[in-house]
């Protein structure tokens, strides 16, 4: 079917000719369009939820399409679904070497990708639909505080998760990644062995990591002395050009 469309896609001279096959073969066109079409964000979401392993149905209902489309654009763009188990495929095919060096924040499809594969449908959902909990919302002002505080903790766990896949692991950062994941660790620990509420825990939390930072005026930052920067080491100049396009480029599991 899809040999038969692509053909007669490319004989078709008018738009109208080209809207005909539509009709025709409704879920190989849609597909077409989303892959080619529409804008990335759908496609990264989409790509996303099939490594996460959701069902075509449950990915049709929640992108607002059909599930034959679904079906074509996995078959002729995204054929991944019976590689899942493969998991040394999917981190080098699917993710590429971002995996390994750190993914970069505006590398939003990578991102989406990489908690496909380590938390599920359920993490997937929770990224693109922008909260991990059901807030109810608030009916009363007396309400409204307490909104705020889960909210506001969501959030914090969901960008705090996201910003530490962003940590490049190289020579000069090692030392920070360090210092940020002993900090995370005595915070969690502290946390456990208090007896507070959620919201006393949630400032105690936030005031111990204040607390550990340095804020610096302007004038304070250019005064202070600047590090001497350290020789790049062997990973860091692997690196240093590295440019992604692994993504779009037949590494992510898509057929030519």
């Amino acid at each position: 079917m899809a040999k038969t469309f692509l053909t007669k896609w490319q004989k078709a001279t008018t738009d109208v000719g080209r809207y005909s096959l539509a009709d025709k073969y409704p879920g190989v066109y849609f597909a077409r369009s989303l892959k080619e079409a529409s804008g990335p964000d759908d496609r990264f979401v989409l790509e996303a939820r099939v490594l996460a392993n959701q069902p075509a149905e449950v990915i049709a209902g929640k992108m607002h399409t059909t599930p034959e489309v679904v079906f074509w654009y996995e078959k002729l763009f995204f054929d991944v679904r019976s590689n899942l188990h493969r998991r040394d495929w999917l981190v080098n095919r699917v993710l590429g070497p971002s995996f390994h060096r750190g993914v970069k924040a505006r590398e939003f499809d990578l991102l989406l990708k990489l908690y496909a594969l380590t938390g599920g449908p359920a993490v997937i959902d929770a990224l693109v639909e922008g909260s991990a909990l059901v807030i109810n919302q608030p009916v009363q002002k007396k309400d409204v505080q307490a909104f705020f505080i889960a909210d506001k903790m969501d959030t914090l766990a969901r960008q705090g998760a996201l910003a530490a896949r962003c940590m490049p692991v190289l020579s000069e950062t090692q030392a920070l990644v360090l210092d940020a994941h002993h900090k995370a660790m005595s915070l969690e620990a502290e946390l456990k062995s208090s007896n507070q509420g959620p919201q006393s825990a949630w400032h105690a939390g936030a005031d111990m990591v204040l607390k550990a930072l340095v804020f610096r005026s302007p004038e304070e930052q250019a005064a202070a002395p600047t590090r001497e920067k350290k020789p790049a080491g062997r990973h860091d100049e692997l690196f240093k050009d590295f440019k992604i396009t692994e993504s779009l480029n037949g590494k992510s599991g898509e057929k030519a």
